[in-house]
């Protein structure tokens, strides 16, 4: 009897422990390398992969502290590419790939880690 009372006490404390495993993956962020550039008008990183994966950039803090917000207010161009280091959380919106961006390091003006554009000419490099 005194066995079953003891788990019985031990029982909350070993739900609340099994579920930390959920609650930090909730808070996980991750660093994504590539190059950041601007489709239909909107920011999104370009993955360094062999299947160059697109993400939409997403700040995860209210604007307008968040990275993306400062990162379009300073380049309203909208034009060109920037190699970055985008440190965000992945999120799955609508069956499209996101980033909730919490930073942004590393940016680098018109350099690119892609093969496809070390290959290509000189002139075209920024005409995508």
């Amino acid at each position: 009897m005194k066995t079953a009372a003891w788990i019985r006490a031990l029982a909350p404390a070993c739900a609340l422990v099994a579920q930390l495993p959920l609650a930090c993956r909730a808070f996980a962020q991750d660093v994504y390398v590539g190059t950041l550039e601007y489709r239909q008008q909107r920011l999104v990183l370009r993955r360094c992969d062999l299947s160059q994966t697109v993400y939409l950039l997403r700040d995860v803090a209210p604007r307008p502290a968040g990275a993306v917000t400062r990162f379009t207010a300073d380049h309203p161009e909208r034009q060109g590419h920037w190699y970055a280091e985008v440190i965000g959380t992945y999120k799955n919106e609508r069956g499209r790939h996101a980033l909730e961006v919490s930073d942004l390091q590393n940016v680098q003006a018109g350099k690119s880690c892609h093969l496809s554009d070390a290959l290509r000419p000189e002139g075209n490099r920024d005409k995508r």
